[in-house]
């Protein structure tokens, strides 16, 4: 079976795409996510320079747009702008009554992880051969311990 370049198979992303396409739970989840994309496309262009990238439309029901913060003081300015920032959504169309800001701390990203030296033939000789120059000791037995890793790499 052909698969894209992701080594997914084309009928399984067919079949996705049309269940979340397809009338019912799936397709409402879908147009409320795209809601809520265009949403935020419009609260970036009412938000000072300094908060845009920092608030995350969350959900929007009912006139409420619920935006997440990373921290407190984003926040409390969020909370301070709160009535310029309905106004300038309902100029845009945008029915919201209310904006609530909600802190929604980012998760860091995980520690990248720790990369490995990669031996060619001629260093993992060198190392073979420093070795057996060597007499019984710690440093011959880390030398041949790193060989022995290099070859199997």
């Amino acid at each position: 079976m052909k698969q894209d370049p992701q080594g997914r198979s084309p009928t399984r992303a067919r079949a996705l795409r049309d269940w979340l396409a397809a009338p019912g739970d799936a397709g409402a989840v879908t147009e409320h996510a795209r809601r809520l994309l265009a949403l935020q496309t419009v609260l970036d262009a009412c938000l000072p320079a300094a908060l845009r990238g920092q608030v995350r439309v969350s959900n929007f029901r009912q006139g409420v747009l619920v935006a997440g913060v990373g921290g407190g003081a984003v926040a409390h300015r969020l909370r301070t702008l709160a009535p310029q920032l309905v106004e300038a959504l309902r100029a845009r169309q945008v029915a919201v009554v209310e904006l609530r800001a909600e802190v929604r701390p980012v998760m860091p990203a995980p520690p990248p992880s720790p990369k490995r030296a990669v031996l060619g033939p001629g260093a993992r000789e060198s190392i073979e051969n420093l070795a057996a120059s060597l007499p019984d000791s710690p440093m011959r037995t880390a030398l041949e311990r790193m060989a022995r890793r290099a070859r199997r790499s």
